[in-house]
């Protein structure tokens, strides 16, 4: 079983915090054995460091994670996007096919009810629509007359 690991800002902040309050105590402790120096000073330039290196450490921490989240957030747009791009470039491939495919139909065809058939099956079933109709204006009165 593995163990769970600390999320990247915490980490991070973690190794800042380590890596500052060693730094603080190190430096502190060696200023300290320089002869004039005295022991509560030190002491009390070590809280001071430390406090401070808390401080940064939370302001740290926050502006990591709001910067995972922004990051976060970008990624998931740029995937939706990406998902919407290929779903759109599926449907334009699906009508180009169906284009070319009812081009041909019209162009082999010798009956309008078979050019219809032939062109309303190549558009639900390869450009992925749900209804086909057709239908002429007839030029002496003017209205349309549903043909398929």
């Amino acid at each position: 079983m593995s163990r769970p690991r600390l999320s990247e800002p915490n980490s991070l902040a973690l190794k800042y915090a380590l890596l500052a309050g060693i730094w603080i105590i190190a430096s502190d402790y060696v200023l300290g054995l320089f002869p004039g120096d005295s022991g509560p000073t030190t002491a009390s330039n070590i809280v001071k460091g430390l406090t401070f290196v808390a401080v940064t450490c939370i302001v740290l921490r926050l502006l990591a994670a709001r910067m995972q989240s922004r990051i976060h957030e970008a990624e998931n747009t740029r995937r939706e996007e990406l998902r919407q791009s290929n779903e759109r470039l599926q449907r334009a491939k699906g009508m180009h096919a169906a284009l070319v495919r009812a081009n041909q139909a019209a162009l082999t065809a010798t009956q309008e009810e078979a050019i219809l058939r032939e062109i309303s099956e190549t558009m639900v079933g390869l450009a992925g629509l749900r209804l086909v109709r057709f239908s002429w204006v007839d030029e002496a009165t003017r209205q349309v007359v549903p043909v398929s």
